[in-house]
């Protein structure tokens, strides 16, 4: 919260680092072949008259590429592109890292065409260039663009704020600059798990009890950012979860509620998200299930009461006769942040 939105009354000169900074990236199915707006482009222009971009690659990502020479690609030649980007980053007063991945390193792979990657990590020496230039104690922010989840540890533990963007399109210079200083607040949720390890996997919110609930040897098996996770830049309190009854015949609708408080000093957007967890049922169900979710936006300090009905669709599954049924018992509702953020109520549903 202390990183970003970047002042830009308080910044004369910006570093844009890394080897996704001056590129676009549309996804391997993308017919578009518009130019697009770059990071470094969209900055460029949104600093206009305001504060200096200036550019360095830092790293290449050469997987794949046959555009890039054996000699670009030694240790030595790593290792200038690094320190010419920590000599510019130096001279500045932030600095933006723009990292991840691209269409030549996550594609569908045939014989003689590869495209999967044996773990998650960054590619090649992206991390080095992240480590020197935090040690330059700068204000800092990654970017990273990517077609695949990616196990980002180091980044995690240090970068001092981190947007995900995934693949962002024609216009993502324009829109990283209106996030990257405050003119939008970002609200998105993680529509996946992020794990820790490629050994982690198949990592997932939904899993059935105790299948991902036990920790490995060397650390816990909780995903480095779970399903539904996401930050802004001003905070959300959740109260007051109620339900308007606790013992209800199947088929009737059942309505949930729940305070959500601004109680950051922005105005932003929340997506208020609904689980379900069927407790005891025939067929071994999810610990929880997404059954909803309302995006909201709240100016700082206002508060809303937000309302879900649960009807019989949102609690079925497929019987052992695969007919969907909705069987007697009890049930928990999780409503919060995330799938690990939530507070929680309980109704039982009788013949």
């Amino acid at each position: 919260y202390n990183t970003l939105p970047f002042n830009p009354a308080k910044i004369k000169r910006i570093a844009i680092i890394g080897p996704n900074a001056d590129e676009v990236h549309y996804g391997n199915y993308s017919n578009d072949k518009t130019p697009g707006v770059s990071i470094l482009e969209g900055l460029s222009r949104y600093g206009k008259g305001k504060f200096d971009v200036v550019f360095a690659e830092g790293y290449k990502i050469y997987e794949n590429d046959t555009t890039i020479t054996a000699g670009d690609k030694t240790r030595e030649a790593e290792d200038k592109r690094i320190q010419e980007a920590v000599d510019l980053a130096n001279t500045c007063d932030a600095v933006l890292l723009v990292m991840g991945g691209n269409e030549l390193t996550s594609r569908e792979e045939w014989k003689g065409h590869t495209g999967d990657y044996y773990d998650l990590d960054l590619l090649g020496r992206q991390n080095d260039l992240a480590k020197a230039i935090f040690e330059l104690k700068k204000k800092t922010a990654v970017l990273l663009i990517n077609g695949r989840p990616q196990s980002v540890n180091y980044l995690a533990s240090n970068a001092p704020a981190i947007i995900e963007g995934w693949y962002l399109g024609q216009q993502q210079g324009t829109a990283v600059a209106h996030v990257l200083f405050g003119e939008v607040n970002p609200g998105g949720k993680l529509a996946v798990s992020i794990p820790r390890h490629v050994g982690q996997l198949p990592v997932f919110y939904n899993s059935k009890p105790y299948v991902h609930e036990s920790p490995y040897i060397d650390g816990d098996y909780s995903p480095l950012y779970p399903f539904g996770y996401g930050l802004s830049y001003t905070k959300f309190q959740y109260t007051n979860l109620t339900i308007d009854t606790k013992r209800i015949k199947a088929g009737l609708p059942i309505k949930v509620s729940v305070d959500v408080s601004n109680v950051g000093e922005l105005a932003g957007d929340e997506v208020v998200q609904l689980y379900i967890r069927d407790m005891v049922s025939t067929v071994t169900r999810p610990i929880k299930e997404l059954k909803d979710f309302s995006r909201i936006y709240l100016k700082s300090g206002e508060t809303r009461t937000i309302s879900f009905l649960i009807t019989r669709d949102k609690l079925e599954y497929f019987g052992p006769d695969m007919k969907r049924i909705v069987e007697p018992g009890e049930f928990e509702v999780q409503v919060g942040k995330s799938s690990v953020d939530y507070l929680t109520v309980k109704f039982e549903i009788t013949n």
